[in-house]
């Protein structure tokens, strides 16, 4: 059973070259480091979000991929390090985690 888990970020709108810096960083942690998973990054062009709005996205085959990944990130040093310069940036975030609905 797939999952698609959605990370949320809201982004001070006047910081938002600082903050995409810094995304660009994690997008590079991403495509260098291959415990990280391969997510996509989404910004909100036209939607119920605002536009200072980051989604990352990422698809896993099950639920325990999904903690282990969660998991990873917390505990990840370079995550976190990147994560704190991007912080003061952010004005508030949530994960979403949805069950891919195959129709069988």
């Amino acid at each position: 059973m797939a999952f698609k888990v959605r990370l949320i970020q809201h982004f001070k709108p006047d910081m938002r070259q600082e903050f995409m810096e810094l995304e660009k960083e994690f997008s590079l942690l991403e495509q260098t480091v291959v415990e990280f998973p391969k997510g996509k990054r989404l910004l909100v062009y036209s939607g119920r979000e605002p536009d200072n709005t980051l989604i990352w996205e990422c698809e896993f085959c099950d639920l325990q991929e999904v903690y282990k990944v969660l998991s990873y990130y917390q505990n990840d040093k370079r995550h976190d390090d990147l994560f704190q310069k991007q912080k003061p940036y952010i004005l508030d975030t949530y994960t979403e985690i949805y069950q891919v609905f195959e129709g069988k």
